[in-house]
């Protein structure tokens, strides 16, 4: 089956709409006036839609439409009868959820009937519960409203070592990245884990970061090793918990963040500082933070786990468990890559440490005897690695600046790769 996204106007779409007035019209037509529900089942204003196609012949659809800043809702649902009870219906419905967390939805709604008994099992199985029916739905009894929370993995930033656009660089890439703004400009590599609201990292411009995605809350840093390029604006802290006027007074945080990671990794972090000493202990005698060594983290039905690179964990490789979803996260620093059972089958690998290109900023050739060849994965060597775990698909991070490719180009280039995508800043994973 092919899930092809399009938009309100597509002719299979509307003739998929059309089919499930007659469906509903024969299942409950007797029982409600389904005239009243026309108006709200317009298809003009649907910019989303998804068809699904058994080779040519569509076979089903259904689409997202805009319901305020914060929620999208759920509509026009359908897959020809003949289809139904093969899945194809939660994995349309799951595709929609993820374009929807896309386009930065925190929630999706929509509406049906206990009368609808099998769409409710469905809706149900996919994490939706029951609702005040909303809207124009609120005088109607017959109508059951649900909603789901829309939880991603938010990459807040996709750049490298260095930020794109560099200062004083007047390269295609940054200067069309000065023009354009994001996805073209991309801030330090970080992760941002919503629901559980756990950040991964603070290069030096993690504020703008947090920012950029709308990130409303922080509980907890944890650190993928200690390389400044991820740890660096650690100062962020301060600007998250520190209330200088009240500590005037002697009011201390009582609602610190917890920093954590591996042991190893923690000990490293917390060798940063200045002549005043260690910074992470300077916040923690403020009450600003907690730090705590761990291996594996259960929060709001989540799993994470931190698998060390080497026998001298320095580096941690990220396993993230929620709602059925497996992510790896593995920044920087992970060649070669360790050996797991834990990342087998996983759903997404977001990975850096990778090259992409021969030719790469201002015509540099890497040649085969390059010493990045052994530091840094190739895009080949990121295939073979999503073979050998059987991971459906890998995108790639930390994007470099020196690898002198725009969004744009990145764009292109995954049109002609199989598995693989490439970050930019604020891409959203739903879990």
């Amino acid at each position: 089956m092919d899930y092809i996204r399009t938009d309100g106007k597509n002719k299979d779409f509307i003739e998929n709409c059309r089919l499930l007035d007659m469906d509903l019209d024969r299942r409950v037509g007797r029982q409600i006036k389904r005239e009243k529900y026309q108006k709200f089942n317009q298809l003009d204003e649907i910019r989303e839609a998804i068809v699904v196609y058994d080779g040519d012949k569509p076979i089903g659809g259904g689409a997202i439409r805009r319901y305020d800043e914060e929620n999208i809702e759920l509509k026009r649902v359908f897959v020809h009868n003949e289809y139904q009870g093969r899945g194809i219906g939660s994995k349309l419905v799951s595709l929609l959820i993820e374009w929807a967390a896309e386009l930065g939805y925190r929630r999706m709604i929509l509406e049906t009937g206990e009368l609808l008994a099998e769409s409710c099992a469905v809706y149900k199985k996919l994490g939706f519960e029951v609702i005040p029916n909303y809207g124009p739905y609120v005088d109607m009894p017959e109508s059951l409203c649900m909603g789901k929370t829309i939880k991603s993995i938010i990459i807040l930033g996709s750049g490298g070592c260095v930020s794109t656009p560099r200062p004083c660089c007047n390269c295609r890439v940054c200067k069309q990245a000065r023009q354009k703004g994001f996805p073209y400009a991309r801030t330090g590599c970080s992760l941002f884990i919503e629901g559980a609201n756990i950040l991964i990292d603070t290069p030096e411009d993690i504020n703008d970061a947090l920012n950029h995605a709308d990130v409303r809350k922080v509980e907890h840093i944890f650190y993928s090793h200690c390389d400044p390029d991820h740890t660096m604006g650690m100062r962020v802290i301060e600007q998250l918990k520190m209330d200088w006027l009240a500590d005037s007074v002697g009011k201390k945080q009582d609602d610190p963040l917890e920093v954590a990671s591996l042991p190893t990794i923690l000990e490293d972090i917390k060798q940063q500082g200045t002549k005043y000493g260690s910074a992470l202990a300077y916040y923690e005698a403020k009450g600003l933070i907690r730090t705590k060594g761990i291996r594996t983290v259960q929060k709001d039905n989540m799993v994470i786990d931190l698998v060390p690179v080497d026998a001298e964990e320095h580096v941690a490789v990220f396993v993230i468990l929620a709602g059925g979803k497996k992510v790896i996260y593995a920044p920087c620093d992970v060649k070669p890559f360790p050996q797991s059972e834990q990342f087998q089958d996983a759903d997404v690998l977001i990975i850096g440490n990778t090259i992409v290109g021969d030719v790469l900023k201002d015509g540099f050739v890497l040649e085969e005897d390059n010493p990045l060849r052994g530091e840094l994965f190739t895009l080949d060597e990121i295939d073979a690695l999503r073979r050998q775990y059987g991971m459906k698909e890998v995108i790639i991070t930390h994007l470099e600046e020196d690898w002198g490719k725009t969004y744009d180009d990145y764009k292109k280039l995954e049109g002609e790769l199989k598995f693989i995508r490439f970050a930019y800043d604020g891409m959203r994973i739903p879990l």
